[in-house]
């Protein structure tokens, strides 16, 4: 096994994230590594990074785009205890971490797209700093993120036409059981695009996904900003576990990038439109409709354009 680069960022007791880090060059799926050490009984806080990721996967079984060398691809254990049906609020919890840790390499460019996407607006409709090139069927147009910041909050020049915003992250929250469904622990994986440059972008995803980068123009400590993201997702986490769900969608609610806009959403082929009034105290979709408000658990939202 290569040297772990890594190392210096442990910290804590078996239980905390990121006691311990095991680090790889290359394997199929941090998650599938990540389950045979929670098979083998490793404790909660328990990180697996990969340099590559020849089979990556994201939510709902869709492959992820895993360059060697340049993003974080980590798989957290995490041994919560709560009832199965509430594993996907983790999907929640880890945005707000991850929203914390790259808004000190991309302040001020950092959103949330329910339920588990990281975006990061690139500062201009041609795609930011790094020069990556998008077409007329950009990314939906969204303004400013209407939950960071009050209203009288200036929009910076650009915001308004939403062609800059681009997903820069994604995460899969992974519950195992055992026989009888009860919730053994949790595969947090954690995608996030870093020191990617425009030219390793695929050009099918080149109008969707970007990176800080090519966001911001500059590079950044790859290894500094997986030990901010384990520090915040450590913190939030604890919070979760003892004060509840509660304490974190207020701050989820600063980064979404949905709150009052037009969307609809699909799930296995039903279609709902509305507009997103936020979430509730379960991390559900609250979405205002022509029948009244109704709570969204799962599915995929696109924002409408007029």
């Amino acid at each position: 096994m290569a040297a772990n680069p890594y190392r210096e960022i442990e910290a804590g007791e078996p239980g905390r994230i990121g006691w311990r880090v095991h680090y790889y060059e290359q394997v199929d799926s941090t998650q599938r590594i990540a389950a045979e050490f929670a098979n083998q009984g490793a404790a909660q806080g328990t990180v697996v990074i990969a340099e590559l990721q020849n089979a990556g996967r994201g939510r709902m079984g869709r492959q992820w785009h895993s360059p060697p060398g340049v993003n974080l691809y980590a798989t957290i254990i995490l041994r919560p205890v709560m009832p199965l049906n509430e594993v996907p609020r983790l999907s929640l919890v880890a945005g707000v971490a991850a929203a914390e840790a790259l808004e000190t390499v991309a302040p001020g460019r950092v959103a949330l797209k329910w339920p588990n996407d990281v975006w990061l607006w690139t500062g201009d409709a041609i795609g930011g700093a790094g020069g990556l090139t998008a077409g007329a069927d950009d990314l939906t147009p969204i303004p400013f993120p209407k939950g960071k910041g009050s209203n009288d909050e200036k929009i910076p020049s650009g915001m308004g036409s939403g062609l800059g915003w681009r997903k820069a992250g994604g995460i899969i929250a992974e519950a195992v059981t055992d026989g009888s469904q009860r919730l053994q622990c949790v595969l947090l994986g954690i995608g996030l695009n870093l020191n990617l440059a425009r030219e390793q972008v695929p050009s099918e995803l080149r109008d969707k996904a970007t990176s800080v980068l090519i966001a911001t123009g500059r590079r950044c400590d790859r290894i500094a900003l997986a030990g901010a993201l384990f520090k915040w997702l450590d913190t939030r986490y604890m919070e979760t576990e003892t004060q509840g769900f509660g304490v974190i969608r207020p701050l989820w609610e600063h980064f979404s990038a949905l709150t009052g806009r037009s969307v609809t959403v699909v799930d296995t082929g039903a279609q709902i439109a509305g507009r997103v009034k936020g979430i509730d105290a379960d991390g559900a979709l609250l979405l205002e409709t022509a029948a009244g408000t109704q709570r969204i658990l799962t599915g995929d939202v696109s924002i409408e354009v007029f």
